[in-house]
């Protein structure tokens, strides 16, 4: 199978490439492809011809998002779009990488799948409205993380570990 991975200098790119095995994976940097450049997006993607494309290129940087909102809007949003489009435009599948800061973060119980959307940051807007959009227009998959860190090769720490006091999960 073909892969692309947008976003592959990344914390989360650097692990999905460190450890995808058996694919023909290509991995791309900002610098390799500024998802924001849509003519960039769609050639990168025309030359790689991926059957899948993981989108893990985000600007996670919560408080960053606050200050810089339409750099955090241009690139989680209009350029997970131009990754969609590109995806649509040469068959592939999109897994779409997200976060549960789309959620307020009020519910008691696990966020579902189908629950209400209501981001309550720059942050988790720039990332409702992408789902939304991405959706629309390529077929593919939705993942809403909480990762925020990996410490080496085996291990992830969610939020949601950190916050309990947990151990990390197994990669």
């Amino acid at each position: 199978m073909r892969v692309t991975i947008f976003g592959a200098s990344g914390l989360l790119g650097k692990a999905l490439m460190r450890e995808w095995i058996g694919d023909d994976v290509t991995g791309l940097s900002s610098r390799d492809a500024d998802i924001r450049d849509s003519s960039r997006v769609r050639h990168v993607v025309e030359e790689t011809r991926p059957e899948w494309i993981v989108l893990s290129a985000a600007y996670t940087d919560v408080d960053g998002c606050e200050s810089n909102a339409e750099l955090a809007f241009a690139v989680n949003r209009d350029g997970a779009v131009n990754v969609a489009t590109a995806a649509r435009e040469v068959g592939a599948r999109l897994l779409f990488l997200s976060s549960d800061y789309v959620f307020d973060g009020k519910k008691t119980t696990p966020y579902e799948t189908g629950d209400a959307r209501n981001p309550q940051s720059v942050y988790g807007r720039t990332k409702a409205e992408a789902e939304l959009k991405t959706s629309r227009a390529a077929a593919g998959l939705l993942y809403r993380a909480n990762l925020v860190a990996v410490r080496n090769r085996r291990q992830m720490f969610s939020r949601h570990d950190i916050e309990a006091g947990g151990k990390p999960c197994g990669a």
